[in-house]
């Protein structure tokens, strides 16, 4: 017992030193932990004091950095109110839900694949249309990513960085660019099958290289910023370092351009890249020598460097899992094919006619089906725009003048180079001169962006002319502001150099009419074509519900209505200048005989060849105007009539929404037009009685959507009829010819289903009592009497994409 309680006395003494033992250690180690934060808290910079007042600022940097450093590596925090779009705007990384990049470390598994193995010259084919797809499915749209960078010979050219190139040639420099770095000088030998597949690499990376280049020097929008993964800068072709830190890489929706920064030769000669083709051709030759390769296989592989070198020469961390997106080898080829054949018709553009011709072929262009793919759209907007310099060869006033003397001002001394040389600040000449340039400047944004408003995609192209119209409203008000400045420079010209009465002729004024005002009436018809463009571009793109049509289309009569009116007006201006014109020769004449009777020098003979030669071409503009905008008030009005009956009808019902109101969907559809002050929105109330016609019988409705289809009918032939010139579609006359037999065609099937609908209602109203009819007064509401089903098709099976024409069949 004694000798327990000993034992028990020893265990209880040991046991306090060593609790005294572990406060002293923790003691220590309390103390090393405060003097570290003494420390750091001493080299950390002081914070800024905010001062504000009822604001307390509070430092919680200490706080933050204790709580982050107790998570575990890839460790994500969350809570049950972390949504979904904040975790898509927070970017989770290495949350497997969230983060496609993220491998657990027990699947992630190295590629073992040889790049530099033995190749037979028929898996060097194959890899060859490996790439060739690879590279259609990026001219689709796929990012480099889930194309091109799949390709593990590619991935092994890019991935390392290649050495830069030294001065004055990269070919040493391209020397060491291969499947495989780090070699010695005397192992780069490399054996023909090696030598075709790294030429063929090295071209398809400076192609797709000078592609990028071109797309991202044009107007094209992004839909993502630059993905910036964990690579050092491998600018190693771009000389300046900055150019790197100032690298923004954007992207057009139907365009991917994020390169990842890896080089893709941007500043390597094309010769360089020829010259290393010329060798593949050379190592193909030894390979049948030397090798035995079989001569189709051959043949195949020089066939395959030839289109590389051809399509070459007509060209002015790691990476993280992604699908990869290889089209078909036969659809590629007919893709390859069509793009050759666009980017082949995109180089016609550079023939140049007259502006009206120009806007023509870059419009028939763009609607081919399927659209030309966004390099072929950036190569026409180069041969556009480039450098400020329209087609390569025009100035931007030669061009803006052209279109201002075939639309409103033919002749015209607004016009006039001569007024450049006066140097007399008060002759009015000067004013003229310096009034016109101010517009010039103005208008020309606004006038571009047509041009290239169309050469986007069909969806871009409606959003960004909804844009433009508001640019065209403030360069219409422009332009009223100085055509008043012009006209009373104008008003002081004598009529004659030599001699004659001071009668103003290219005033367009007549003591009893207003002034022509010709740059505001260019500026106007232009604005009434982007709202015709806007509302087409919505049936194209199907943004109108089936009940909508009717409306849309009986905005779009609107719409062309007033362009009629409004060409109408500008032709009768013209008119009124050419035989202003025509007086004012007898008085030149009398000034330069010397007061001899020049009565009889009047007429048609008293103009200019020149002058002669530009009236005549405006007004057979206005003509072809005129026919155009016929065609479009014609057809829409008889497509409101039709769908209205329809409607009325209830062949065509309208669906139920309990949740929508007729207002608010009419402030949405015409949101475009919105800030538009002419031509103004009508009221909702009165724009859905206009589209209704409640008290217009329905047989009275489809009276005169007969009658507007026949207009359509006529106005359509008479178009058809016109040769290149005369249609205002020089070099571009086929495709234009193509669209207009669609119209037609669209007009002809209009009027079938007009009659069809017709001999229904007539039939139902027969078998109707005296007094029974309904619908307004005329015609059936009850669809079973009409004994019609109605489909509205898509704008891909239509005659026209802008002409929704109703299908309507006999039902039992």
């Amino acid at each position: 017992m004694p000798d327990d309680e000993a034992q028990e006395a020893g265990d209880e003494a040991r046991a306090s030193q060593d609790e005294s033992a572990v406060s002293r250690e923790l003691r220590h180690l309390s103390l090393e932990a405060e003097h570290q934060q003494q420390q750091q808290q001493q080299q950390r910079p002081s914070l800024p004091r905010i001062l504000s007042n009822g604001v307390v600022a509070t430092d919680i940097t200490a706080r933050f950095t204790a709580a982050a450093s107790t998570l575990q590596p890839g460790e994500v925090v969350k809570d049950g109110y972390f949504t979904l779009f904040e975790s898509v705007g927070a970017l989770e990384i290495m949350d497997p839900k969230m983060d496609s990049g993220s491998v657990p470390d027990d699947t992630l598994e190295e590629d073992e694949y040889a790049v530099d193995r033995a190749l037979l010259p028929a898996e060097v084919i194959g890899l060859i249309d490996q790439l060739w797809c690879l590279e259609m499915a990026w001219h689709l749209g796929y990012p480099l990513s889930q194309t091109l960078l799949t390709s593990v010979y590619i991935s092994a050219i890019l991935v390392p960085q290649p050495p830069p190139p030294p001065p004055p040639t990269s070919l040493e420099s391209l020397a060491q660019v291969d499947f495989v770095r780090g070699r010695r000088p005397e192992d780069l030998q490399r054996s023909p099958a090696h030598a075709v597949l790294r030429a063929y690499c090295l071209a398809l990376i400076k192609t797709c290289g000078h592609v990028m280049q071109e797309i991202k020097a044009e107007l094209f929008y992004e839909v993502g910023g630059s993905t910036r993964l964990a690579w050092e800068p491998l600018c190693m072709y771009n000389n300046a370092q900055d150019h790197f830190l100032t690298d923004v890489v954007l992207q057009e929706e139907d365009f991917s351009a994020n390169t990842y920064n890896l080089p893709l030769f941007e500043d390597t000669s094309r010769d360089d890249l020829r010259q290393i083709l010329q060798d593949a051709r050379a190592a193909v030759a030894d390979g049948v020598a030397s090798h035995g390769w079989p001569a189709d296989a051959a043949a195949a592989l020089a066939a395959r460097l030839d289109f590389r070198d051809t399509f070459f020469a007509g060209l002015a961390s790691t990476m993280p899992p992604r699908p990869v997106v290889q089209p078909a080898f036969a659809e590629a080829a007919q893709r390859w094919q069509r793009f050759c054949e666009d980017g082949a018709e995109a180089v016609g553009i550079l023939q140049y006619a007259e502006p009206q011709s120009l806007l023509n072929y870059v419009l028939t262009f763009q609607a081919k089906t399927p659209q030309p793919l966004i390099y072929i759209r950036s190569l026409v907007q180069t041969l556009l725009f480039a450098d400020n310099i329209v087609l390569g060869a025009l100035s931007i006033r030669q061009l803006m003048d052209d279109d201002l003397a075939l639309v409103a001002a033919p002749a015209s001394v607004l016009l006039d180079r001569a007024n450049d040389q006066v140097e007399a600040v008060h002759d009015p000449r000067f004013v003229v001169a310096q009034q016109m340039e101010e517009f010039r400047q103005r208008a020309f944004p606004a006038y571009a962006d047509v041009f290239r408003t169309w050469c986007q995609n069909r969806s871009r192209a409606r959003r960004m002319l909804c844009h433009a119209l508001q640019e065209w409203e403030r360069v219409q008000l422009d332009a009223e502001e100085l055509d008043q400045r012009v006209q009373a420079a104008v008003d002081q010209l004598p009529a004659a150099r030599g001699g004659g009465p001071p009668r103003p002729v290219d005033s367009h004024k007549d003591d009893d009419a207003a002034p022509a005002l010709p740059l505001s009436s260019w500026a106007f018809l232009y604005k009434l074509r982007l709202m015709e463009w806007v509302v087409q571009l919505g049936f194209e793109l199907e943004i109108y519900q089936p009940d909508e049509l009717a409306g849309m289309y009986a905005y779009l009569c609107t719409l062309a209505k007033r362009r009629v009116q409004h060409a109408e007006r500008i032709r009768s201006f013209t008119l009124r200048s050419l035989n202003a014109h025509r007086q004012r020769a007898p008085h030149q004449q009398s000034g330069r005989v010397g007061g001899g009777g020049g009565a009889g020098g009047g007429g048609s003979r008293s103009l200019t060849p020149e002058q002669e030669a530009s009236f005549t071409r405006s007004l057979l503009y206005l003509r072809t105007t005129l026919l155009d905008a016929s065609v479009v008030w014609e057809l829409a009005d008889a497509l409101a009539g039709l769908y209205t009956a329809l409607q009325r009808t209830r062949v065509l019902p309208v669906p139920a929404r309990p949740y929508g109101a007729d207002a608010l969907r009419y402030k949405l559809r015409m949101r475009p037009f919105a800030a538009i002050e002419l031509p103004a929105l009508p009221p909702a109330d009165a724009f859905q009685k206009h589209v209704e016609q409640a008290d217009v019988p329905v047989t009275a409705v489809l009276a005169n959507a007969a009658h507007a289809v026949a207009g359509a009918k006529k106005g359509c032939e008479a178009l058809a009829r016109c040769g290149d010139e005369e249609a205002f579609a020089v070099h571009c006359h086929g495709r234009w010819l193509a669209s207009t037999q669609s119209v037609h065609k669209a007009a002809i099937a209009t009027g079938l289903a007009v009659a069809a609908l017709q001999r229904a209602a007539d039939g139902a109203a027969a078998q109707q009592p005296a007094g029974g009819n309904g619908g307004g007064g005329g015609g059936n509401d009850d669809p079973t009497a009409l004994k019609l089903a109605a489909q509205v098709p898509t704008p891909d099976k239509c005659y026209h994409p802008w002409w929704i024409v109703p299908k309507l069949t006999p039902t039992a």
